[in-house]
Formats: C-alpha cells, structure tokens, sequence
C-alpha cells in the first residue's frame, strides 16, 4: 500500500526543519497569501501574535509623520507571529498549496543568491554553473519571480557567459531565459576555475535562434521561420590565453602594433608556430568527449570572437573557419579537431582582422577568441572526404587579399524587426544571417549558395532546402 501524501502540517514542519533560515520568509509569504485570498486578515493575525507575546493591542493607526511609529517587534513578537501564521495554514490551506508557496520561496532565495554570484568580478565557472543548474532543477513554485528579478538575473547570466556589451544586453535580456544558460553550460569547453565567454558569433546564433522561437509561438501553425539549432559546443574566451601561455606565445600579441607590410609577412610563420602547438591537457579530454558525442558526423570549427557581429563592427570572414570530415581513427579526429582549433586561433593574428581592428578602433582592445563547434548538415557525398587531402578545409578569408562573403539582404525582416525594435538594422540582419547559417548549416561553399538563394519575400518565411544526414 502506497504511502498517503502528507498532510499541511506535516509539509509545514518539514520545510522549517529543512530549510531553518527561510522560516520568517516562509511565514511572511503565507500570510500574504492568506491574506489575499481572503482567508484571514494580516491585522487580525497581528493582534492575535500580540496577545500571545503578552503584549498590549497596537494602538489606532496614526499618519501624522511627526510622531514616532510603533515600536519594532521583539524576537518573541516574532516568533509569536510565525507561530499564528502557521496555525492559520495548517486549518485554512491544502498541502497542495503550502507546498507551492514554500517552492516559490525557495526559488526567489535562490535567485537572490544565483545573482550575487553571477555579479561577482572574479567567481569560477565552475561554482556559477554548478549555482545556475541548482535553480534550474528547483519546482517552480505558485508564482513566478517578479518580472523586474528575472531581469536582473538575466542580465547577469548575459554578462557573466554571454557577452557584456550593452547594446547586446538590451535586446537579449527580453527572449533568453534562465534555463536556456543551463543548456549552455551543457556544452562549454573550458577550465573549471576559468572565467570566459562564448563569443560574439555563438551569441549572436543562439539569440537569433530564441527570437525565431519565440516568433513561432507567437504565430502558432504559421511561424515566421522554422529553424534548427544543430548540436554545438562553445569553447570559452579564456581557452586561449591557457593556450597562449602554455606555449610562450603571448610575444606575438604585440602583432598589433606592427606595420600592416610586417604583419603580412610574418602571418605565415605564426599560423605554421600555431599549428605545431601543445594543447593543455583539460581541453583535450574535453574535445575527445565532443568527438565521442559527435561520432563521425562533419564538423565545422567557427570563430566566435568577443569582437564579432558587434554593434558597428561584424567582422564578417575576418577569422578562420574549418570544416572537418571527422573521418578515421580517433587519434585522427582528435589531431584534426585540434589543428582547426589552432588554425583559428592564428587567425586572430592574420593581416585582415588586424587591418579591420585598426579601422574601426578596437586594435587596442584585448581579444579573446572564443571556438563554435557544431555538427555540419550536408550530403553524404560532398561531406565524406575521398582523400586524406579533403578531410578538412579551412574557409577564412583571414589571410587572403580582396575576400569578402556574400550574403542575401533579409530586407522583409530588416523592417519587420524596425517596427518592433529600435535597434540599428544592420544589426539585426546580423544576428538573423548567424541564426541562418547556425541553425540551419551546410558545408561552408552550399551554406553560401543557400542563403543567397533563399525567399526573401514580405509575406513569407525564408525557405532553405538541402538534404541532411541521416
């Protein structure tokens, strides 16, 4: 026989002896409650706790602001108050929902202290994912958090793993929610005690992906897009840096400051320094275990850098991206997935990236490259590679003079996104091209051919076909 379920007070002593220190939030939100719902009034609760302490009635309300108020209650005072406000849940209120408001304090609490973390200046990824899954699993509770809460958590989440551009921030802070950072922290590669970023590319990607999301609830059984985000992983910001002091390479970060002739004549020697490089240990157990997930479907390694798809700078084809067949043994794979890693981040030292920097005014700023693995889609035929030659292929424009992508001019969603935004719609064509080319990927020369080939039409969505992997 099946154990009955427990009864309003034994789901009241077992939340206060659970979780002691929310007992007075506990309390004060069920009298809320009582009192809302018109079960028992906070004055009549007041003057019973009073009675019970030993202390006189309260005296009449008194607005005059030059007398002083009444005087703060004692601990007994207190006490006497939680003890009323229980007895009062246990006769009026179901189990039920006693335990949906003490799930909805604990979620709040959990907020509270899920945000201080994430605004901490020097807090570890490890202990602010670890923090953010704990929220994520808590019950909902009977309310949800106070929209101006989940604003700010949001925003902390956004600054702490995604980006910390304002401009960003703005438009983000309205679609991405907090479980969707769970599904983030799922796929990060980086150090435990490390603090990163996904970059500008993977940030831009999933937030283009959220609003197509969202826009097809909005629209029901006519979405504006139907869209797919293929499987990712997002190698943090930092990795770089281990990866530069690991192999005494941060001399070439004054590449910068050189001559523009200089930096091209000396590109090819760091991409081949680069390419012969050691990776740190934790990273690689990492992307063995993407390899492992992965199988040998192709992969296309992409350049996510904290100064890409940024308000006034896209840096559209500046850095690297390589396309793997992610065919052989896995001491292959792994060598390949590597040699990619490597050859993007060389890419950041490339003259086209550097040239651009200087041109918009970010050659002093201190870049950080973050690495978007994904799954390509594709078919079988041109992603199989036939020779050893063919098993992978890099796609950047870094290195070559004159290379500039092309892409299609979503001119119906540019105004569409006018009328319901103030953001600049370069911007926002931006950020829809990388939930194009992410969410619905091919091998890098069929992605291009496909999304110059699309529908842009005012009254349709945009249609992409091509065959996928099995």
């Amino acid at each position: 026989m099946s154990d009955s379920p427990p009864d309003t007070e034994t789901t009241l002593r077992n939340a206060l002896l659970a979780w002691p220190e929310l007992a007075d939030r506990i309390a004060r939100q069920l009298l809320i409650v009582l009192h809302s719902e018109g079960l028992v009034s906070i004055d009549a609760v007041y003057e019973e706790a009073r009675a019970a302490a030993g202390e006189a009635a309260a005296a009449p309300a008194d607005d005059n602001p030059n007398r002083p108020g009444a005087a703060p209650w004692s601990a007994l005072e207190r006490e006497a108050v939680r003890e009323a406000v229980v007895r009062h849940a246990r006769a009026l209120m179901n189990p039920e929902r006693v335990q949906a408001v003490i799930d909805g304090v604990r979620r709040r609490e959990e907020a509270d202290g899920l945000e201080s973390i994430a605004n901490l200046p020097d807090v570890s990824f490890d202990v602010l994912a670890a923090t953010v899954r704990r929220f994520c699993q808590l019950p909902r509770g009977d309310d949800r958090l106070a929209p101006a809460q989940t604003t700010q958590l949001r925003v902390a989440l956004i600054r702490s793993f995604i980006s910390d551009q304002l401009e960003f921030i703005a438009v983000a802070k309205n679609y991405l929610r907090v479980t969707d950072f769970e599904w983030i922290l799922d796929r990060v590669i980086g150090p435990a005690k490390g603090q990163g970023r996904i970059g500008g590319k993977a940030a831009g990607m999933f937030l283009g992906y959220r609003i197509l999301q969202g826009e097809r609830q909005e629209h029901g059984a006519d979405p504006v897009a139907q869209v797919h985000l293929p499987e990712s992983w997002f190698v943090r910001s930092d990795v770089i840096e281990s990866f530069l002091h690991l192999n005494r390479l941060n001399e070439y970060q004054f590449q910068k400051y050189k001559p523009a002739e200089e930096i091209r004549n000396e590109y090819p020697l760091i991409r081949q320094i680069f390419q012969n490089a050691e990776f740190p240990p934790e990273l690689i157990a990492q992307l063995e275990k993407v390899l492992e997930s992965a199988g040998h479907h192709p992969l296309i390694v992409r350049s996510s850098s904290l100064l890409e798809d940024r308000f006034g700078a896209a840096f559209s084809g500046m850095y690297a991206s390589v396309f793997l067949g992610n065919q052989g043994t896995p001491k292959g794979r792994l060598k390949a997935l590597l040699g990619a890693v490597a050859e993007v981040y060389a890419s950041t030292l490339a003259p086209n990236p550097l040239t651009y920097r200087r041109r918009h005014n970010l050659i002093d700023y201190n870049e950080d490259m973050a690495i978007l693995i994904q799954k390509a889609a594709a078919t079988a035929a041109t992603s199989t590679p036939s020779s050893p030659a063919s098993a992978s292929r890099t796609t950047s424009t870094a290195g070559r003079r004159g290379s500039r992508p092309k892409t299609a001019s979503p001119a119906w969603f540019t105004a569409w996104a006018r009328a319901r935004w103030t953001e600049p719609a370069t911007t926002i064509r931006g950020w829809w091209r990388s939930a194009l080319r992410c969410c619905a990927p091919r091998s890098p020369p069929s992605a291009r051919r496909a999304i110059r080939s699309a529908s842009w039409t005012p009254s349709t969505s945009p249609t992409i076909t091509s065959p996928r992997f099995p």
